[in-house]
């Protein structure tokens, strides 16, 4: 037997009863979720967060109200695919921000005019409530608590929040309601506009109290991190982050017991060449080599060993310097070393560092670790699996010293949070499809259309954007940045063959317009 609309709506007034004697009194019979009052705060332990709640009430609401004192480009970043989705489906939606303390981000403001469905006002003195409501026909939602709309209070901020249904007729829903309406319809309460946004920006531009704050702020961040350690002319100041002392420990044990390898598995950008040198430090050894396959990656290790060991060690890198062998820790290319392994003692090193270590794998990375015969090797990689099947675990007597993975480091603070965009629904004459097979189908001016018109769609912060493109084979990249200069992104152009010195030069260099593009080509 079916139910009724009305046999229904009893059935979910029954239910929510239940869920709020559950919560409030006590009940032998638990509370039911849909209907239940709840905390709302981050809690990595539980792997929860306010941004995803916030992400599923807009999934099926039929308008959204939202209050809140503070907008900032990661907040809005964040929800911009869920923003897109409300106005695809016909929702609509209200924000009302503040200028308390003159925190909100022009850039963030910029992006919330660019939905249509969405009306944004300014509440022009100290609002400071933080409210988000989510409307529907029955069974509506609101959140209050401390949560503004910024990324680290949607997802990492000890933050806490109450979320409550309540039907249409609920007096604390009607409150709640209506104490928004009023701020909305205060006289302090402005349209945003784009002229807003530009007057906004010249105060803040103009020496205010308020931005004035904010460089204070930034200077009293940037002195934090000068204190937590990294600074150039203090070597031993340099002081290990929180994993990084946790590896140690777990190395200083290896040594301990006497290992002769063992292998550090650690995510890129979590500082594996500081942790080797760090361990250099604490390990004491006599004669150091440090072993890498680019000649970048090895000057920068140059840079990062003196900066930890001082002047404790000499330096010297294979085939630039006459005295190398003389010198206490040694730096060299693995196809240079490699071909001249005799002109070493086997025993000549007592700590050597292989970095990249999943390419041991190659003759020459197999011929150096036959060959030598230092008190501890340690191999240093993100990714020790590969794809070929070659057992790199093997190589080091299975010996992992420890393990620091891209999520361990994000939950560290160690790296900044990324947002990933996946393209979907790519038009093929005019049809939608999801079979990413057929992607090399569309035109190189069809595909740079598409990938800008993405761009344009989820960048918040668009001032001096930078962008690398990676294309698979020198022909595809030659003609997806001639179409990359008509569409007004003039793009920079190097071969996979072109030195990397100059590769690394022009990234980190140089910058077109308001969206500059580098397409990486890879031979």
């Amino acid at each position: 037997m079916r139910l009724s609309d009305e046999s229904r709506y009893e059935y979910s007034v029954i239910a929510f009863e239940d869920s709020l004697r559950a919560s409030f009194i006590g009940s032998e019979k638990p509370s039911d979720d849909r209907h239940a009052p709840k905390i709302v705060m981050n809690d990595k332990g539980s792997a929860t967060d306010v941004l995803s709640i916030i992400k599923n009430e807009l999934a099926d609401c039929t308008s959204f109200d939202f209050s809140v004192a503070f907008v900032t480009a990661g907040g809005i970043q964040v929800l911009v695919e869920a923003l897109r989705l409300l106005e695809e489906r016909g929702a609509t939606g209200r924000i009302l921000t503040s200028t308390y303390l003159n925190f909100n981000d022009p850039e963030a403001l910029s992006k919330l005019l660019e939905f249509p469905a969405i009306d944004v006002r300014v509440y022009q003195g100290d609002l400071h409530a933080k409210g988000y409501f989510f409307n529907r026909e029955t069974l509506s939602t609101f959140i209050i608590g401390s949560s503004n709309l910024t990324q680290t209070a949607l997802t990492c901020n000890k933050e806490w929040n109450v979320l409550f249904r309540s039907f249409e007729g609920g007096e604390m829903l009607a409150s709640a309601r209506a104490e928004f309406e009023r701020l909305w319809a205060d006289e302090k309460s402005v349209e945003l506009t784009r002229e807003w946004i530009l007057g906004y920006k010249r105060y803040l531009g103009e020496g205010s109290p308020e931005s004035t704050r904010h460089v204070k702020r930034l200077k009293a961040f940037a002195l934090k991190e000068v204190k937590a350690g990294v600074t150039a002319d203090a070597p031993q100041g340099i002081v290990p982050n929180a994993m990084q002392e946790r590896a140690l420990e777990a190395l200083r044990v290896q040594h301990e017991l006497n290992e002769p390898r063992a292998l550090l598995v650690s995510a890129t950008g979590t500082g594996k060449t500081y942790l080797s040198a760090l361990d250099v430090r604490q390990a004491k050894p006599g004669k150091v080599l440090f072993i890498a396959h680019r000649k970048r990656i090895l000057k920068a290790s140059v840079e990062s060993y003196r900066r930890v060991l001082g002047d404790s060690y000499t330096y010297g890198v294979y085939g630039e310097d006459a005295s190398f062998r003389a010198k206490t820790c040694g730096f060299a290319m693995v196809g240079a070393l490699s071909k001249h392994l005799r002109d070493f003692d086997p025993c000549e090193y007592d700590y050597i560092v292989i970095d990249e270590a999943h390419r041991t794998g190659a003759r020459s990375y197999r011929d150096i670790l036959e060959y030598f015969r230092p008190k501890f090797f340690l191999g240093m990689t993100a990714t020790p699996t590969r794809t070929d099947g070659y057992d790199v675990y093997r190589l080091f007597n299975h010996v992992i010293a420890y393990r620091i993975t891209l999520q361990d480091a994000l939950n560290e603070n160690m790296l900044v949070p990324f947002h990933y965009f996946g393209i979907a629904d790519l038009a093929i004459e005019d049809e939608e499809t999801d079979d990413f097979a057929l992607f090399g189908q569309l035109t190189s001016e069809e595909r740079v259309r598409h990938v800008t018109e993405k761009v344009e769609e989820y960048t918040v912060s668009k001032a001096d954007r930078r962008g690398l493109v990676f294309c698979s084979r020198n022909d595809e990249a030659k003609v997806l940045s001639s179409f990359s200069t008509s569409a007004g992104i003039e793009p920079l152009r190097f071969r996979g063959r072109r030195r990397i010195s100059r590769e690394t030069e022009l990234l980190s260099g140089s910058k077109t317009g308001s969206c500059s593009t580098y397409s990486r080509w890879i031979s």
